[in-house]
Formats: C-alpha cells, structure tokens, sequence
C-alpha cells in the first residue's frame, strides 16, 4: 500500500476509536467527520492522487470513487454534506449537537471506515480482515486486546444473572435483560505508553 494511504489509514482508525470513546455530542461530530476526511484522503492516495488540502474540495472529489457503496448502504451524498456543514459548525461555533444526532454522525464514520478499508484491502490483494489485524496492531499493539475479553466476560455474566433473576420471579427475563446497562455502554483503551500496552494485553488467567 502507499505509504501516505496507510498513513491516513491509521489516523482514520484513530480517530474512528476516539469517535467511540468521545464523552460529548460534539465530541462524536467532530471525530466522525475527521475519520472520514481521512478516509478521502487513504482513497485518494489509493488511486495515485494526493488529496486536496481543501477539505471541501477532497470531499467533492473523492465522494464520488465510492458513491455507489455507501448509496447501496443507506448513506447519501446529502448525508455527508451534512455532516460536513455540522462539522464546521461544531469547530467554529457553539451549535448544540444532540445525542442521537451524534450517534447517526458515528454510524456514517463507520461505514465510509468499513468502505475504505475494504478498498484498501482489495488494492492490497489481502482479506479486509488481514488489513484490519495489520492496522490495528499497528495502532494498538493487537487487533483485540485483553481488557475486551474481560469487559465480554462481564457483559455475558450480567446477562446471565439477569435471566435468572426473571426466573426467580423478579420482573422478566427479557426485561431484565434489555436494561442491562452493558448493552449501551463501550469501553476503549487507548495508550501510546509500553507498560500499560503491555497490560492491555495480557491474557486473563
């Protein structure tokens, strides 16, 4: 792969990781539109062509190579305008961003990520999931890292004591279950620093 398109590969995925973890709605705006600026920038790269440093004009330009995917995938083009507008907006003023706002925002970095590394993948000759295992080792040390398989451990036992709970007579099983606060909540690790990497990392015993 060209090196400035993995490059931007990385910052895309970066900044889709932050997008995940931001705290505010404005937060999620930002980071979302920042990935997929990105993502323009991994797709021209790809076709042999530095983006330009217009983000508006990198948008129209590159929109276009995959049009067709995101269209077959539910997102428009008024879709990423849109998120471009509320992107500048976000930057240089004060507008208010609502959650669930922010949370379609996330879902269109998502996708133009996904169309992206499956571009990537393909220019490569590789499996989108060989691509991704190299990126995020690259960024963070391993495409899952120890601390997931506890947060799924704990997710799944939360789960499991909940139907029990709808068994034993106190409300209903799939009640319970559906308030579990697991289910809309996600937890990210991100460190630049050896030791704590080292940690993310070790296996549960």
């Amino acid at each position: 792969m060209d090196s400035k398109a993995w490059e931007f590969l990385l910052n895309a995925t970066e900044q889709l990781q932050s997008c995940d973890s931001n705290s505010t709605a404005r937060g999620v705006v930002t980071d979302a539109y920042s990935c997929i600026d990105s993502c323009w920038s991994v797709l021209s790269y790809l076709r042999g062509v530095a983006p330009s440093h217009n983000h508006k004009q990198k948008l129209d330009d590159t929109y276009p190579i995959v049009s067709n995917i995101l269209t077959s995938r539910g997102i428009l083009n008024v879709d990423i305008e849109s998120l471009y507008k509320l992107w500048l907006d976000v930057r240089y003023s004060q507008v208010n961003v609502t959650p669930n706002e922010a949370f379609k925002r996330r879902m269109n970095a998502h996708t133009v990520f996904s169309v992206t590394i499956e571009e990537a993948a393909k220019q490569d000759g590789v499996s989108v999931e060989q691509l991704e295992e190299n990126v995020y080792t690259s960024l963070l040390g391993d495409r899952f890292q120890a601390y997931q398989e506890a947060v799924s451990w704990l997710h799944d036992k939360s789960q499991n004591d909940a139907e029990i709970a709808g068994e034993s007579g106190y409300e209903s099983k799939l009640g319970n279950k559906l308030a579990n606060p697991s289910n809309y909540c996600e937890l990210s690790l991100v460190s630049d620093d050896a030791i704590t990497r080292d940690i993310e990392l070790t296996p549960l015993v």
